[in-house]
């Protein structure tokens, strides 16, 4: 452009007033001659945004509550051709209506379909919304911390900023909204999208861990080398708080994650089976049968800043068409059960029906939405802040992508199928509710000795008074001084025991542990009372026996119990090692069964299972042959 063209710059005001927004660009151009100078005038207008433009979509419609994708549009235009820092997208307003906030995941995506932006990923708490909130890299709190979303501006699960990169703005953009669990409908009353000046700049992320992160990611040993496994726990609260009684014990299971990394499962959708029988995915089983998918874990390895994923066969899910979606099978275990000196409820006897339930794997809340839920093995409650990787994770929900995040927590309230034990034909009074999550070990994770919790329940709503005594010893026979640990196994848990030992001591433990000094055959009785009154007893003829610990010069055999039900124990002191041969008769002399067994030298015992062999009520003989020692045993079967 040379000396003699003078450049005139003006706008329309018309068009100003309708879209708030200067222009530059070549109009046309006219030729003046003036004062013998040709001065070509080019009309322009300034293309220069000085204010917020927002563009909505304000139809209402309607969240599909079957884990499927809701697009709403909004289309976009008369902006220039390149988004930036200059001017951008600033932030995303939604009205919604929804009684359980988690279960969205709200993702906006660009006009050309290049790029997205995680606005909510599970988040705002367990509590419902109805109300507009605005994302905004400006906002007040970060949304993932936030538990109970309200009325107010938040930055999201990633950086708005990443769609200030100089893409065109102008087309239809796309509100993707998926309701990831059944049961609670909901709408989307409006949308808008916002694009202004000097758009806020990126908010600081408090937690960085992410695939593209992986420096942010920490590591539990404090290394910068390890495997981000889930840390999978049963939270005692959850069955504290929720079971109910009628015919059924029903309860809730909430399993946290607190470890380090998420709890990711993938149905293969290529590897499935009617039982055991591989068929295509797809099929409808025989039946009733369900059909079943390989399901494989995702592992996440952080390695310096690079970050590595691998899969592992972890068991299989099904699909359940009730429900319209696919649980993770044998994900919890719940029993009824009586408690031992064991302090690992998981080794307690099971006296009510075991039930195994499957499991749809989602992020329904985090550790500060459900306070007290997400417990370490020390008693230690843990909140969202001290979670390593606080919400990393790539899926979630109740399709072939299944996942917990860590920090989050996944619920089974008592009202959904399977949460339930029948208690017919048990007594009432006092019993342990125990649920192991991960029951087969199925999941590798950082740590599988905290997957349990229990809680003691009363039953008051079954007919009649009853209970039922019941014991066993941790070892029959013995030299003297020999120390016993009796276990009470009564139903219901009774809070009154008295015990006898035979030898003339007594204890009103529940677990006693008793020394017999002497040689001989202890009868032990047991006498007990329930929180009912009610009130029974039982005794265990030569329950115990105890030998001589002087020098073993000659073979000894001793039977017990006598009667007995389902097997015998013959005990043995030998003064050598000898093949020793075992016959049953009847009374009248038959042979009904004979083994042989190689007895070791001194103090031993050998089990003979008769209910193996189905001997009715009656008497019968043992006879024990070994090397010049023979003798025979009157014994009773009731």
């Amino acid at each position: 452009m040379g000396e003699n063209t003078l450049i005139i710059c003006c706008f329309n005001p018309d068009y100003e007033l309708e879209q708030k927004r200067f222009y530059i660009g070549t109009l046309k151009t006219t030729t003046v001659r003036k004062f013998g100078f040709q001065i070509s005038i080019y009309l322009s207008f300034l293309f220069s945004n000085v204010s917020a433009q927002t563009f909505s979509n304000n139809i209402v419609t309607s969240i599909p509550d079957i884990n499927e994708v809701l697009e709403i549009p909004v289309t976009v235009n008369g902006l220039p051709s390149a988004i930036n820092s200059a001017f951008g997208l600033s932030n995303i307003c939604l009205n919604l209506s929804h009684p359980y906030i988690g279960e969205l995941t709200i993702v906006l995506k660009s006009p050309d379909g290049m790029d997205s932006v995680k606005l909510l990923w599970h988040d705002g708490g367990n509590t419902a919304i109805n109300s507009a909130i605005c994302i905004t890299e400006a906002g007040d709190e970060f949304i993932a911390t936030y538990p109970t979303i309200g009325t107010s501006s938040y930055f999201g699960e990633e950086d708005n900023n990443e769609m200030n990169n100089g893409r065109n703005p102008n087309g239809i953009w796309r509100l993707r909204i998926t309701d990831v669990i059944p049961n609670n409908a909901g709408t989307i009353n409006s949308v808008s999208i916002s694009f202004e000046n000097n758009p806020p700049v990126s908010h600081s992320r408090i937690f960085g861990c992410s695939l593209s992160t992986p420096w942010g990611c920490k590591c539990p040993d404090g290394s910068i080398d390890c495997d981000l496994l889930p840390d999978m726990i049963n939270s005692k609260l959850a069955l504290d708080d929720n079971y109910e009684q009628a015919n059924e014990i029903r309860f809730s299971v909430a399993t946290p994650n607190i470890g380090a990394g998420p709890l990711e499962m993938k149905g293969s959708n290529t590897e499935c089976f009617c039982d055991a029988t591989p068929v295509p995915c797809g099929t409808i089983c025989p039946a009733g049968q369900e059909l079943k998918h390989n399901v494989y874990q995702t592992i996440y390895h952080r390695a310096g800043n690079t970050m590595t994923i691998s899969t592992r066969l972890a068991g299989q899910m099904e699909f359940h068409p009730t429900h319209n979606h696919i649980h993770v099978d044998h994900w919890t275990n719940n029993s009824l059960r009586i408690k031992t000196a064991d302090p690992n409820p998981t080794h307690w006897p099971i006296i009510g029906s075991s039930n195994k339930i499957s499991f749809c794997l989602v992020n329904l809340g985090n550790c500060d939405s459900y306070p007290g839920y997400c417990i370490d093995q020390s008693g230690n409650t843990v909140h969202n802040a001290d979670v390593a990787n606080l919400n990393f994770g790539v899926f979630t929900g109740c399709g072939l992508e299944q996942g917990i995040y860590p920090g989050n927590v996944d619920i089974y309230n008592a009202i959904q199928e399977g949460q339930s034990i029948p208690v017919g034909g048990l007594c009432n009074g006092s019993y342990y509710l125990v649920s192991i999550t991960d029951p087969d070990n199925s999941v590798l994770e950082s740590n599988h000795s905290n997957n349990w919790s229990y809680t003691r329940i009363h039953i008051v709503q079954q007919p009649g008074n009853c209970c039922r005594a019941g014991f066993y010893a941790d070892t029959l026979h013995g030299i003297d001084s020999l120390i016993v640990h009796f276990i009470d196994s009564s139903i219901a848990i009774p809070n009154q025991w008295h015990w006898d030992f035979g030898d003339g001591f007594n204890s009103t433990e529940q677990f006693p542990t008793h020394t017999y000094l002497h040689p001989g055959n202890y009868s032990v009785t047991l006498s007990t009372e329930s929180e009912t009154g009610c009130k029974d007893s039982i005794t265990k003829t030569n329950y115990i026996s105890v030998q001589s610990s002087s020098p073993i010069t000659g073979i000894s055999v001793t039977s017990s119990p006598n009667p007995f039900t389902d097997h015998l124990v013959l005990g043995f002191v030998m003064p050598e090692e000898l093949m020793t041969s075992i016959s049953v008769y009847d009374a009248i002399g038959r042979k009904l069964h004979s083994e042989k067994a190689v007895v070791p030298k001194g103090i031993s015992s050998i089990i003979l299972p008769f209910y193996k062999i189905s001997l009715s009520k009656g008497l019968y003989f043992i006879k024990i042959n070994a090397k010049d020692y023979s003798k025979v045993c009157k014994m009773i079967k009731r």
